[in-house]
């Protein structure tokens, strides 16, 4: 879209902000504890992400949950699903199943036997999961179903972006991994890596459909008071 309005609020804002919350694999080294002695240290692949403490209670009393699914977003894009759920609340985290570094992880995951989650809260708080880990058949055939394009990328930070509006997420939660327990929050967030960027203002006028960047536009406008060329 050739609209400089967006252009105009990167000026002004910077490209910090960030309309998809986003998660990302890191390397953590933890130290092994055996018949309580420290013995070497090990790295750890772990899928970390920032989430909002005002709907998430870390208490370990709670009954807890984790393990990762498959879903079609749009009924044709292929997915993984992470998550972990505490109680009512649930984080999630939505990877691309075509991106080559989420396969990479969860190949290391699998060797490993294990899947590492690690939420972290402005309130300083910090929720992990371990649970079991194996590559199935079904998750090798859902990663194939697609193929990875030039336009893999903005199509799946597309969905995403839709998906933070309205509770649709939350209702779709319980169809991937079944109904632990009532779901009364579910946040989640897109899994970012070097071939699926965050989705920040320079993207956005490139993901968004002409008649959405146009809405947005105009939004935009009218709340900030920054004009643009329109085209």
């Amino acid at each position: 879209m050739s609209d400089n309005i967006f252009n105009n609020l990167i000026s002004a804002f910077g490209d910090g902000i960030v309309f998809v919350p986003p998660g990302w694999f890191a390397n953590s080294q933890e130290c092994e504890w055996r018949n309580g002695t420290q013995s070497v240290s090990r790295s750890q692949t772990v899928l970390k992400a920032e989430f909002d403490s005002a709907r998430f209670v870390v208490d370990p009393t709670l009954p807890n949950w984790s393990g990762h699914g498959r879903v079609f977003l749009d009924g044709r894009l292929p997915a993984f699903l992470f998550g972990l759920q505490a109680g009512p609340n649930g984080l999630y985290w939505l990877a691309d199943a075509t991106d080559p570094h989420v396969w990479n992880a969860m190949e290391q995951w699998d060797a490993a036997g294990q899947m590492v989650l690690t939420a972290e809260f402005e309130d300083g708080n910090i929720a992990r999961a371990r649970s079991d880990f194996r590559l199935s058949d079904e998750d090798r055939r859902h990663r194939e179903s697609a193929p990875r394009t030039a336009e893999t990328a903005d199509d799946f930070a597309l969905q995403l972006l839709l998906l933070t509006h309205g509770d649709v997420f939350r209702q779709c939660v319980p169809s991937v991994f079944g109904q632990h327990a009532e779901l009364q929050h579910a946040q989640f967030c897109m899994v970012c890596t070097p071939d699926t960027p965050p989705l920040r203002m320079s993207r956005l006028q490139r993901v968004l459909p002409t008649s959405m960047a146009h809405s947005l536009r105009d939004f935009l406008e009218q709340s900030l008071g920054l004009t643009g060329t329109k085209h």
